[in-house]
């Protein structure tokens, strides 16, 4: 946890705001959602030592010809990884698109957070080399 310009940020999805008496709280709101996502598709596979089998091989796929093909796999891949590691997503789709000439992916995942109800969440960003 961490305070800038007197606001507290917290860098964790598990509710700070806890008793010493009641359980650990996950945290399901976009925020938290959005930056678990992140944290699973940004980290390279292996490198956590007690969790070997978190993160991915996106480091990997960006060195090959950006093209349908590499955009394809990168699609197969993040979903594949949110739909084990982040639970509490449902109704996943991902479109990966190829941007040759910029030498990058547009992703773009639409989701429910189970806990938010019925409400499409859209997250876009774009990863390259």
């Amino acid at each position: 946890m961490a305070t800038i310009s007197g606001q507290r940020i917290v860098f964790s999805d598990v509710n700070p705001d806890v008793h010493s008496e009641s359980q650990f709280e996950r945290v399901s709101n976009e925020e938290a959602v959005r930056k678990s996502i992140e944290s699973i598709i940004l980290t390279p596979y292996g490198s956590r030592p007690f969790r070997r089998q978190y993160g991915s091989k996106l480091n990997y796929l960006l060195f090959e010809p950006v093209d349908s093909t590499t955009a394809a796999k990168i699609q197969v891949m993040i979903t594949d990884l949110i739909k084990l590691w982040e639970t509490r997503v449902t109704e996943l789709n991902v479109i990966v698109l190829p941007d040759v000439s910029n030498q990058q992916y547009y992703v773009e995942l639409h989701y429910k957070i189970i806990e938010l109800g019925n409400k499409m969440v859209a997250y876009k960003f774009n990863v390259s080399k």
